[in-house]
């Protein structure tokens, strides 16, 4: 074996040539990934955010909203005016924090996402959504306790 084959072997047996190429793998992989959802057959996604109960907000402060977001399948009633009825069947939760968003997975139909403040809040903000297959929406949750 030559002095270069010799050379050549340690080089790639070497435990930093190793790890950066792990590293550089991960890197590709990330970047080819694009941060997407891969979506199962038939389903639709839908992400967003909860508003922040502040009224208008400076460039320093929280875009939104730390909740619990619920997912009910159904749509609001308006029976009575200005009294909404919302839907019982809670299809999924997710907790954001503080200017975080959530991620919903779920097959075509009508939802209302609802957001539940930490205490003391007691308002329930709520977005209704019609989902179809193959779709990507974004829903923000919107402010409405101004």
């Amino acid at each position: 074996m030559s002095t270069v084959e010799f050379a050549m072997r340690r080089w790639w047996s070497s435990r930093r040539v190793w790890e950066r190429a792990i590293a550089l793998l991960a890197a590709v992989l990330v970047l080819l990934s694009g941060g997407a959802t891969v979506l199962p057959n038939g389903k639709g996604l839908v992400t967003g955010g909860v508003v922040t109960c502040a009224g208008i907000t400076g460039p320093d402060e929280a875009r939104f909203a730390a909740a619990t977001v619920t997912v009910l399948e159904g749509h609001v009633d308006w029976a009575k005016p200005g009294q909404p009825v919302l839907p019982k069947g809670v299809v999924a939760r997710e907790r954001v924090p503080t200017n975080g968003t959530f991620q919903f997975v779920l097959d075509p139909g009508q939802y209302v996402l609802t957001a539940e403040f930490p205490p003391p809040a007691n308002i329930v903000p709520f977005s209704p959504v019609t989902l179809q297959p193959g779709d990507d929406l974004r829903v923000d949750i919107s402010n409405q306790c101004i």
